[in-house]
């Protein structure tokens, strides 16, 4: 995209300001401008598939992690809708989605809505599977996760919302560096799901 530079600092006032600013963000780092948020109405929400193992589940300290604004940072676990005030899902205290919920309606003024689906010491390779499932194409975690993110979407039509699939929020590889897995066997694996993911 072009960004038309103002030649003189006399030109930093007012629309071509706003202008200069929306073009900044739009090439540089890809948040909308002010009056782009402006723009999002209260029903649009961006929802996010959280995906892996422990680690994308959370073990931090959900005395520290902050409360998101009521109806605008929800999570959808249990088939409910709520805030994602930790812990998130099954997180065993703290996470990191409040965080990255609050971080990203400040940004983009859109909603957002979490789903939860990471699974406790679960493989991303068959063959790294130790029993508590894997994502691979042989394996269930991605079709599960794939059916709670539809029932997530079913249930935010059903409150008024109009939800668009931003992306997956993806945190794994223990229990694959655990069963020395090869970087070959893990990559395919990964660019696999990834793959699936995309389709």
């Amino acid at each position: 995209m072009k960004v038309n530079f103002p030649k003189f600092a006399n030109e930093y006032d007012g629309d071509k300001t706003r202008e200069f600013i929306r073009q900044l963000e739009q090439a540089f780092i890809g948040v909308q401008s002010t009056d782009d948020v402006e723009a999002a109405t209260l029903n649009d929400i961006d929802v996010f598939l959280i995906g892996g193992q422990d680690n994308a589940k959370g073990h931090g300290s959900s005395a520290e992690s902050p409360s998101v604004p009521a109806n605008r940072v929800l999570q959808y676990y249990g088939s409910t809708l709520t805030d994602a005030n930790d812990p998130v899902g099954t997180a065993a205290t703290g996470s990191a989605w409040p965080s990255f919920g609050i971080t990203y309606y400040n940004a983009t003024g859109r909603s957002v809505a979490l789903v939860p689906t990471a699974v406790d010491n679960s493989a991303q390779a068959a063959a790294n599977d130790g029993g508590a499932g894997n994502w691979d194409v042989s394996g269930t975690l991605y079709n599960t996760s794939i059916t709670t993110l539809n029932a997530a979407i079913t249930a935010l039509l059903a409150r008024g919302y109009t939800p668009r699939f931003k992306g997956v929020l993806w945190s794994q590889g223990e229990q694959d560096g655990l069963a020395t897995s090869t970087k070959t066997l893990y990559k395919a694996a990964l660019q696999a799901m990834i793959a699936r993911y995309r389709a």
